[in-house]
């Protein structure tokens, strides 16, 4: 366990660090557990951007009459405008919202939340499905890509994810349409 510090602050600093921290996992499996509390990768997580798209999408399934301003969602979620445009942007290059500018202008569901499946929203909005280095060919430094097979093992779990959430719709998101506008209202 004394060795696995010092690795992790060099590891900040070094990434090429990482052939050690491997070795030492290698010549001490059982400390393997350990080790993986130390290391600092990213765990699987759907981006912010993914998130306030699928937040759109469901919002606008909920409402009664099918309707929203990019100011009302920011203001019931509590999140930036600005970010808002560029997700409502994509949702609608995507056709996945009609929107329309003026007076009476607004955003609503492009198709009913049957038909906007999870995964295909997931897919269009997610920058890659990179969940370990290896996964890139351009940027992969991982010295034992030849002969492993966590990969694959890696590209499994990531299609069982999609396969999860093309299961699902925008509608089955929705536990009861216009009960959580009614609830927040009713918050404020």
């Amino acid at each position: 366990m004394g060795l696995l510090a010092p690795l992790r602050c060099k590891m900040k600093i070094n990434h090429k660090i990482h052939k050690i921290h491997l070795a030492y996992i290698l010549m001490n499996p059982d400390h393997f557990c350990q080790a993986l509390t130390f290391t600092n990768y990213a765990t699987m997580q759907l981006t912010q951007y993914t998130d306030y798209s699928l937040r759109v999408l469901v919002y606008l399934g909920m409402k009664k009459d099918g309707r929203a301003t990019i100011t009302e969602l920011a203001e019931f979620y509590g999140i930036s405008r600005n970010h808002l445009v560029k997700v409502v942007h994509h949702l609608a290059q995507q056709q996945l919202i009609l929107t329309q500018r003026g007076k009476n202008g607004g955003m609503s569901l492009a198709r009913s939340p049957e038909q906007i499946k999870i995964g295909d929203v997931v897919r269009l909005t997610e920058p890659n499905f990179d969940i370990a280095e290896c996964f890139n060919r351009d940027t992969s430094q991982c010295v034992l890509a030849p002969n492993c097979r966590l990969k694959s093992i890696l590209h499994e779990a990531n299609a069982a994810f999609l396969t999860t959430l093309d299961r699902y719709t925008i509608a089955d998101a929705i536990a009861n349409p216009g009960m959580l506008i009614t609830w927040h209202a009713k918050a404020k």
